[in-house]
């Protein structure tokens, strides 16, 4: 009778549980991580997409795995998964403003000009704030194309200017047209 309840209890109890999980290999997830961010200089997109996803999948805290799954996913052309990927990067962590950056160009790559004008002016911000100011001019200049986009000449104009005068000297033509100097 003992055998039978301790049976019972293994089978009620024990498949409730499912099949049973296999540790993480912690060792092969940083080993993926590195292979997927090196596939993606490498330029090697779907390799990339695929180490990283396999990463995702134990370590979903992972920032910058889903920053360089974005790269990659946009370089493939899926640009919104690649936007998924950076708002997954930026809600894990606020302070890489290439982040925002390379959201704004992937909204700006699917012709959301609205949403790309807010991602930019967010890019703006955030690299002022980090006082990270090297990719300011040309954060301007496609803020500004995003605004002849949806034919705000005005405030291209001034994105324009902005990127002119932080030294973007592709930005002077731009301007003059589009402030009809």
């Amino acid at each position: 009778m003992r055998n039978i309840i301790l049976l019972f209890t293994f089978i009620v109890v024990g498949s409730s549980f499912g099949p049973a999980q296999r540790p993480v290999d912690e060792k092969k997830v940083a080993l993926y991580r590195e292979i997927g961010i090196s596939n993606y200089w490498e330029l090697n997109f779907s390799l990339s997409v695929s180490k990283l996803s396999y990463v995702l999948k134990y370590k979903k805290d992972d920032h910058e795995a889903y920053y360089y799954r974005g790269l990659a996913r946009g370089n493939q052309g899926a640009f919104s998964a690649g936007i998924s990927d950076f708002n997954k990067a930026i809600n894990l962590y606020q302070g890489n403003p290439d982040y925002y950056y390379k959201r704004a160009q992937a909204y700006f790559k699917l012709r959301r000009y609205e949403k790309a004008v807010f991602a930019f002016d967010e890019a703006i911000s955030k690299a002022q704030e980090m006082n990270e100011t090297n990719n300011l001019p040309i954060m301007y200049y496609e803020k500004a194309l995003s605004l002849v986009e949806l034919k705000n000449l005005p405030g291209a104009c001034r994105a324009f200017t902005e990127a002119n005068s932080l030294g973007l000297e592709d930005a002077k033509k731009l301007m003059k047209k589009a402030c009809r100097l």
